[in-house]
């Protein structure tokens, strides 16, 4: 993110792998399964992540990825 804007103090990311539909995508990111911390969906309902980009992509491994970047906000400066 730094690369093309000034983030407000808080932000994380989320990256899943083989899912195809956004329902799966979401499915993965909400449930969590088999992740003992829930770090995905503390990420999509952290009520201060305001901003959310989201890339998805070929994976020569798992068949598809979907990266999401979230901030509390983007700086007027970035």
């Amino acid at each position: 993110m730094a690369r093309y804007c000034n983030i407000d103090e808080v932000w994380a990311e989320s990256s899943t792998f083989g899912s195809i539909t956004a329902n799966e995508v979401l499915e993965q990111m909400i449930v969590n399964d088999g992740q003992k911390h829930r770090g995905y969906r503390k990420n999509i309902f952290n009520a201060q992540l305001k901003i959310t980009g989201i890339a998805a992509s070929a994976h020569s491994e798992a068949q598809t990825v979907v990266q999401f970047e979230y901030a509390k906000g983007i700086l007027k400066d970035g």
